[in-house]
């Protein structure tokens, strides 16, 4: 049952009233998403997937470094896979964000989370473009050195840097 009294006596929805201007929101209405499965909102349930798929894509790389392998496929595979999950995560995040009436609480909090797990996906996409192409589709400098070989000794490795 929701508790009606603020801690100076006086109603808790006067007070709420008297911050929106309007009458306040329901509590079944006042964080309603617009995009639900079987009455569960979306977005929640989008999130696990880049998250997951970008955490996979960190420990890929810490642990082929670890143990000397190359996972470097697994890590781009994921990265990329994340950054098109994200995308679709985003857009329900955005969906909700614009059911939020302008001067609802969360709204201030929204617009953060929203600016940091953008900046989050552009760190990962940049990612993905700072790994560039493979060498076949590599610009012209990266053609130089594997497809013909520019700068590459052809001597075996002595063991000396």
């Amino acid at each position: 049952m929701l508790d009606l009294e603020h801690a100076t006596g006086e109603p808790q929805l006067l007070i709420e009233a008297t911050r929106w201007r309007i009458r306040p929101p329901s509590r079944r209405t006042a964080n309603r998403s617009r995009l639900r499965v079987a009455g569960h909102p979306l977005h929640p349930l989008l999130v696990h997937f880049p998250i997951a798929l970008w955490t996979i894509a960190v420990a890929a790389e810490l642990g082929g470094w670890a143990a000397g392998r190359n996972w470097w496929a697994v890590s781009f595979d994921c990265q990329a896979l994340g950054a098109i999950a994200a995308i679709v995560a985003m857009a329900a995040g955005f969906a909700d964000y614009v059911a939020l009436p302008r001067a609802h609480p969360a709204a201030d909090t929204a617009v953060f989370h929203m600016l940091a797990m953008g900046g989050a996906w552009l760190l990962f996409v940049s990612s993905l473009a700072l790994r560039g192409l493979p060498a076949s589709e590599a610009p012209p400098h990266g053609r130089l050195v594997y497809r013909f070989g520019v700068g590459v000794s052809s001597d075996p490795p002595t063991g000396r840097l």
